[in-house]
């Protein structure tokens, strides 16, 4: 195991104990190096404890006159000195190993703190996430109608400027640079509107739509001219097996058909609003 931990000092400046780090711990020459610091450390306590109680026994039975006690106290003591050294030789390993150690929970703190700012920022980004879904998908489906919407046929668009076209093309020979102001302006006046059917909402039938034989709802608006006919008793316009829509107009700018019919009708309705 490599690090590039300084070497830690013993606690007494003054000690002529080498300095000791993590390569030395690796060292074959090292006294636990096949094993733990821990399981070296209570394998002396034990040894130490067992020389003491070895020693205090032949001690205690030299007191009692036990003379082939008296003989064995050297060797005892030998063997606690022996153990003693071996303790004094790990003390400082002992030291920078709880100096290590410190620093590996220093570290393992910084750890927790760092981690903890990542599991906050992946909420953070977790929210922010959902929020970009969001917005996502209201714009996927705002272009969704967009391109819906854009999407319009040729016969459509010509068929409406047809229909509008008594009210927003100029008159004849009409010049736009011109200041003058026509007499009959290109669009209906107060009057005109007052007058038109949309004013009476009691001679207008309800628009109803019915499915054609493919599922479809059919489009009075798009109606081609060869499908529609006119019913000389009521004045409708509409399309075979479907539902009659109240009108005095033909599908284009047309003329309408009979449209001496139509403006008898005009002729019998009184507009001035009287019930005469």
């Amino acid at each position: 195991m490599s690090t590039n931990l300084p070497p830690v000092q013993a606690q007494n400046p003054n000690s002529t104990i080498p300095p000791i780090n993590l390569e030395r711990i690796e060292d074959p020459k090292n006294p636990f190096f096949k094993t733990s610091l821990k399981a070296y450390m209570n394998d002396l306590l034990k040894q130490y404890l067992q020389s003491i109680q070895k020693l205090f026994k032949l001690i205690n039975g030299t007191i009692e006159g036990k003379t082939n006690s008296l003989p064995n106290i050297p060797e005892a003591l030998n063997d606690l000195l022996e153990v003693n050294e071996k303790l004094n030789s790990a003390l400082p390993y002992l030291i920078n190993h709880r100096r290590i150690q410190a620093h590996l929970d220093a570290i393992d703190h910084e750890l927790v703190k760092e981690e903890r700012a990542v599991f906050k920022m992946i909420e953070q980004l977790q929210v922010a996430k959902a929020n970009l879904y969001q917005l996502i998908s209201k714009a996927e489906g705002k272009q969704s109608e967009i391109e819906k919407d854009r999407v319009v046929d040729i016969p459509t668009v010509l068929s409406y400027a047809q229909r509008i076209s008594a009210t927003t093309s100029a008159p004849p020979n009409f010049d736009n640079q011109s200041r003058n102001i026509p007499a009959e302006p290109p669009y209906p006046g107060e009057v005109v509107m007052r007058s038109g059917l949309l004013a009476h909402p009691d001679l207008i039938q309800p628009l109803r739509s019915k499915l054609d034989r493919d599922g479809e709802a059919v489009d009075m608006l798009n109606l081609d001219q060869s499908e529609v006919k006119v019913d000389d008793d009521e004045q409708f316009i509409h399309k075979d097996d479907a539902d009659r829509v109240y009108s005095h107009f033909g599908t284009d700018h047309s003329a309408p058909r009979d449209s001496e019919k139509v403006k008898a009708l005009f002729d019998e309705f009184d507009f001035s609003g009287s019930d005469e």
